[in-house]
């Protein structure tokens, strides 16, 4: 079903905002705690013997926040050219 409404595409952008918000809060407190399990756990964890879950969960978590953020800019540009059009 397609966006038409101003107030639609203001609540997507919103909620993928937010999405992209608690995203990046998630990934930064899990980068946090994966520099210390490496720095502890050095033999266990690191670029000689791969890594582990929570390294792989505080890049994802990134990439979430990069992909949603840039989604959420690309709403709220579509809003701004569609309100200077009219």
């Amino acid at each position: 079903m397609p966006i038409i409404d101003d107030q639609e595409r203001n609540i997507l952008g919103g909620g993928l905002l937010l999405i992209a918000t608690s995203a990046t809060a998630l990934g930064s407190a899990l980068a946090i705690e994966t520099w210390d399990h490496m720095a502890f756990a050095a033999g266990l964890c690191g670029p000689t013997n791969g890594h582990c879950v929570a390294c792989y969960a505080a890049v994802g978590s990134l990439l979430v926040a990069l992909v949603t953020g840039a989604a959420s800019a690309a709403v709220f540009r579509t809003l701004r050219r569609g309100n200077a059009r009219t």
